[in-house]
């Protein structure tokens, strides 16, 4: 017997099913090696024809090698829609297997510029049951590199299970456990990897997926987050859908955290369209939590990457949605998020809540940034509303050639009645709202937290309705020459609707020094006048104010070692400085005066020029409030010293010439003014002279009446 017989001949193998099985084959002239020693029929295709397999549902180009044991084969095994290449299969009834293998899904589409492959994967141990209809793959290396060119991706899996009828993969990777728990980098790495050249490598994990042979369409499963850029998005039912050229289906009702290291910022119910790696636009809902962890969401319809791919939002508050920074601020207008900021944007208005009658409510634009658990808004004294008309938060005179309407009435973040209305004191700095005192507060941000530092500070208290304020407050009035500068605190009261102050007054007048410094020096030498102290006046704040607190604290050092003071800090050497002046707003229907009137019979004199004085006085005083157009406003002081010590001061101005009349029980300053010529006691548009006459006097004490 010959070693082997070989030649071309038809082959039939008729299939066994019980026992060492075999499949069905029919080869048609094929080429034949027999070696009966080794009993090895080998039948190996032509160029022309292949080994049919299973009824015709598979072939083979390569070789099938029948024994007693089995039959096996190599080489390019071709199904409907698929191909399978091994160095070695082995057959059975219905099944092939191999240890090494590689898959091949074909794209059956007729467009001729889509690649030929729809799916391919290679060193996989393969298992294909025709009995099943399935195919079963797992990888060789832990994980298999699989490619989809038609949707021009590629991922990593251990298993896959192709459904013959369906025209479908399934895919499986085997769990991995994230141990980088809440720390926003992922160590077990993503599987799903564009190779799209504009999408710069997008990717993402998906331990499950199934491709649809048919549609052309990776079916994503278990897709916990998709990290864009510094954003990470989370699908809604963990579903991702990728087309064709990398094409990912819109995202519906996902969440949106930015970015996911600082995890600053989120947004829900989100709609994401994902286009690269670095790069998405969507839409969502931004969750505001006030400082009682209030929610309130706030549609952003353009939420992207910046240049610095970055991610940043925006929407609009409209007036109709009611939205509330806090139970305290009214807002509308834009709203802006930038990831890397755990602030959040506004510009627009905002109007305080209250129920206070006397304080009309205007929406206060502005624009800044907001931290909601600390809603801090910047108020500048040129505060406006939207449509550029002028706010105001303090005490305001009203400016009218009325006489009875000439009042002092309060404002919050409310509109002035006239633009040109005279400003008595504001703040400017931060609005908050103190919920240990219930009340709004202006102030700058060290103010806030330190009310002894300089600068000026407001309330408004929402229960009572009150309003107090401390700093530098200007009277609203025009004395021409005469400059009148006040520091202090003031206090509006809702229910008496009167206006009280407490201040600290220096007047800067061209009165010749050496005549007061003397009449200073003479009120000292007067027997029984009280030395004053720093509790109850503003003097303090004053010094802060005008000097600094260093001067503060080496006044308060030698009036408390000395009992008296021997150099004044600088601002305090003016014509004539007072603290103590108590105030209320004026508006008798007895008089047709307005203005501001002292509510007790005291002050205390700090001093004349640079002589220190630093003692209780009888005083008096009334500042007159007169329409900006008819006349420059006026004062008065009268301090009515026992011993006839009585310095009367009355000041009116006649367009822009100030007059000063002097009435006094001094000898000693009668006979200084009497013998000035008058040149000497007039510079610019200010002169003072003496009187003897009782008219002004008298009736100016009829106002205490």
């Amino acid at each position: 017997m010959p070693d082997s017989t070989v030649g071309y001949a038809s082959f039939v193998n008729s299939p066994v099913e019980s026992g060492i099985q075999f499949p069905d084959v029919i080869g048609e002239d094929v080429y034949i090696t027999y070696i009966p020693q080794n009993k090895i029929l080998k039948v190996k295709s032509t160029p022309q024809n292949d080994l049919s397999f299973f009824n015709n549902e598979a072939k083979l180009r390569g070789t099938a090698i029948v024994q007693p044991s089995g039959m096996t084969g190599n080489g390019l095994m071709t199904f409907v829609s698929a191909t399978l290449v091994s160095d070695k299969f082995n057959y059975k009834r219905y099944d092939i297997d191999a240890d090494t293998a590689s898959f091949n899904l074909r794209n059956e589409s007729d467009d001729v510029s889509e690649n030929a492959l729809a799916f391919k994967t290679d060193n996989v141990k393969a298992h294909v049951s025709f009995k099943d209809r399935k195919g079963e793959f797992n990888s060789n290396q832990g994980e298999s590199v699989v490619e989809f060119p038609v949707n021009q991706y590629m991922c990593k899996m251990d298993q896959f299970s192709w459904l013959m009828d369906e025209l479908s993969i399934e895919m499986q990777k085997k769990e991995e456990r994230d141990i980088a728990i809440n720390t926003g980098v992922d160590l077990v790495g993503p599987n799903f990897f564009s190779t799209h050249p504009k999408q710069d490598s997008l990717q993402f994990r998906a331990p499950r997926a199934k491709f649809d042979l048919k549609e052309k369409v990776i079916y994503c499963d278990n897709v916990e987050y998709i990290d864009i850029a510094d954003a990470r998005i989370y699908p809604d039912s963990m579903k991702v859908n990728i087309r064709k050229k990398a094409k990912l289906d819109k995202l519906e009702h996902s969440r949106i955290v930015a970015n996911y290291i600082t995890k600053y910022h989120s947004f829900e119910d989100a709609e994401v369209e994902i286009l690269a790696r670095r790069k998405y636009s969507a839409k969502g809902n931004y969750p505001y939590y006030d400082k009682d962890s209030t929610v309130t969401y706030i549609e952003m319809n353009n939420i992207g990457l910046d240049t610095s791919y970055q991610t940043i939002a925006s929407g609009v508050v409209t007036p109709e949605m009611n939205f509330k920074l806090s139970p305290e601020f009214d807002y509308y207008g834009d709203v802006a998020i930038k990831a890397a900021n755990p602030l959040i944007s506004f510009n627009g208005a905002t109007r305080i809540i209250h129920s206070c009658d006397k304080f009309d409510r205007n929406w206060m634009a502005f624009s800044s940034e907001l931290d909601p658990n600390n809603i801090q808004i910047p108020v500048t004294s040129s505060m406006k509303d939207l449509e550029g008309n002028s706010l105001s938060a303090g005490i305001v005179w009203r400016d009218s050639p009325k006489t009875d309407s000439l009042i002092l009435y309060p404002t919050f973040l409310s509109s002035l009645i006239d633009e040109n209305d005279p400003i008595v004191m504001t703040s400017s700095g931060l609005l908050q709202y103190n919920y240990g005192s219930n009340q709004f507060e202006i102030a700058s941000k060290d103010k806030l937290i330190n009310q002894g530092e300089a600068g000026n500070y407001l309330a408004l208290h929402t229960e009572s309705c009150s309003m107090n304020g401390m700093g530098v407050i200007d009277l609203g009035m025009d004395f021409g020459d005469v400059t009148v500068e006040s520091v202090g605190v003031v206090n509006y009261d809702q229910k008496s609707g009167q206006t009280s102050m407490n201040l600290t007054m220096r007047f800067n007048m061209a009165m010749d020094k050496g005549i007061m410094q003397d009449v200073a020096k003479r009120i000292n030498e007067i027997e029984g006048l009280k030395p004053m102290t720093f509790a109850s006046t503003t003097l303090e704040q004053a010094i802060v104010e005008w000097e600094g607190q260093e001067a503060v604290d080496k006044l308060k050092d030698e009036y408390v070692r000395l009992g008296e003071v021997k150099k004044l800090p600088k601002g305090l050497q003016q014509t004539i400085t007072l603290t103590g002046v108590r105030l209320s707003s004026y508006d008798s229907n007895k008089s047709q005066n307005k203005g501001l009137i002292s509510n007790v019979n005291s002050a205390i004199l700090v001093s004349m020029y640079n002589e220190p004085v630093m003692k209780y006085v009888p005083f008096q005083a009334f500042f007159q409030q007169i329409y900006s157009k008819g006349g420059g406003d006026r004062f008065t002081l009268f301090m009515n010293i026992p011993g006839g010590r009585d310095y009367f001061f009355h000041y009116t101005m006649q367009k822009k010439d100030g007059l000063m009349r002097i009435k006094t029980g001094d000898e000693e300053l009668k006979a200084a003014l009497t013998e000035m010529k008058e040149e000497k006691r007039k510079k610019k548009n200010f002169k003072y002279e003496l009187t003897n006459s009782s008219v002004f006097l008298a009736k100016f004490l009829e106002l205490f009446q």
